[in-house]
């Protein structure tokens, strides 16, 4: 983690002198991100990293919105916001959506990624048990999930293991 404290610290400074510069905030998030991840496997409060990164990450979607992969890597922030959430006892469904929706702006500028697709239907998966504990219908989420695993199980580069979270969604 102390590789992570000095990039941060690194990005800041490129930031003091270029604030226009969107890939250092994309990197800056990245690092705040893994931060995060070293809190949580501490057993600390991960959460002010990972706000820390989706605003980084936000920043970035600001002055370049054409970067296809910032997309994923809020989005991947989110999930993990989520999960926090869940295992705190707080409702994740904002965050999954969020997830989800930077998860369809980078499928929507670059299809046909397995693992992107993969990513959204384990989000949706998510939400829809996060709607079933809130007494919500979960369903059209969890067709939304078994229809992104089923989808990424047949593109090139799809996983084995999207068949058995397509199992694991049908069952329910």
């Amino acid at each position: 983690s102390e590789a992570y404290r000095r990039a941060v610290a690194d990005f800041d400074a490129v930031l003091q002198r270029n604030p226009g510069y969107a890939i250092a905030y994309n990197n800056r998030g990245l690092a705040q991100r893994g931060l995060g991840d070293a809190e949580d496997r501490a057993r600390r409060d991960p959460r002010p990293r990972w706000e820390a990164a989706a605003r980084d990450f936000g920043e970035t979607v600001r002055r370049a919105p054409e970067m296809f992969g910032v997309y994923v890597n809020r989005a991947d922030t989110h999930l993990r916001l989520a999960q926090l959430a869940r295992r705190q006892g707080v409702d994740p469904r904002e965050a999954l959506r969020a997830a989800i929706a930077d998860l369809d702006e980078a499928l929507g500028r670059s299809p046909g990624l397995p693992d992107v697709v993969e990513l959204r239907g384990s989000c949706a998966l998510e939400l829809g048990d996060a709607e079933e504990s809130a007494g919500a219908d979960p369903r059209g989420s969890w067709r939304r999930a078994l229809d992104d695993f089923r989808a990424a199980s047949r593109m090139p580069g799809g996983h084995r293991g999207v068949h058995l979270k397509t199992a694991e969604v049908a069952l329910r």
